[in-house]
């Protein structure tokens, strides 16, 4: 099956979500997996990420994976600060 990579902003923040929210809605309504490239993130909030959260829920869904392909320190850092790591499933990413 094919994927469709999307690639987070690097201030993934309240002032960016609305925007962003719309390119991961429009990934999503292409009906194939979905592959996360958070590896620019320098700036992370909780609405940044309520965001990745609500996405990978409606991804699993609609029966399609879910994959990160690399995410940076900083993004890893913030996501166990606000204890979604796990819950993100970005244990096994390739940290860049």
């Amino acid at each position: 099956m094919s994927s469709s990579t999307v690639i987070c902003p690097e201030h993934l923040v309240i002032s960016t979500v609305e925007e962003f929210k719309l390119e991961l809605a429009d990934a999503l309504s292409t009906g194939v997996d979905i592959e996360l490239d958070a590896s620019d993130v320098a700036k992370v909030d909780s609405a940044g990420m309520q965001l990745l959260l609500a996405f990978k829920r409606a991804v699993e869904a609609n029966k399609l994976a879910f994959k990160w392909l690399k995410v940076s320190t900083q993004f890893v850092v913030i996501a166990e600060k606000i204890g979604v790591h796990k819950e993100l499933d970005i244990l096994d990413a390739q940290v860049v």
